[in-house]
């Protein structure tokens, strides 16, 4: 769960959040469940059930959220993956819009 010092809004002219990894070597994509909440411990919406790499991300049916819950929902079993795989590697999180925008 990641927090932010204060909540951010639909971002009318782009994404309203973006998640950033980068994946050495070549095999399939992580992926990654994106959830988004007004406290540390929900109520989550879930807002990407599969995003992969520097995924753009909608609020969706959200006014506005301050916590992002993350999960690595790779399949390790699926066909290319190393037997040492290690799943989803988080970069950073990026939100764009910090105020409302009529």
């Amino acid at each position: 769960v990641y927090g932010f010092s204060q909540p951010f809004f639909p971002n009318p002219s782009g994404p309203d959040l973006q998640v950033f990894e980068v994946t050495g070597g070549s095999y399939p994509d992580e992926i990654l469940k994106v959830e988004a909440g007004p406290t540390s411990t929900g109520p989550w919406t879930v807002l990407a059930a599969s995003a992969i790499r520097d995924e753009d991300i909608e609020l969706g049916v959200l006014p506005s959220a301050q916590f992002v819950r993350l999960t690595d929902v790779s399949n390790m079993a699926d066909i290319g993956f190393p037997s040492d795989a290690d799943g989803y590697d988080l970069d950073a999180v990026k939100t764009f819009c910090k105020a409302v925008v009529q």
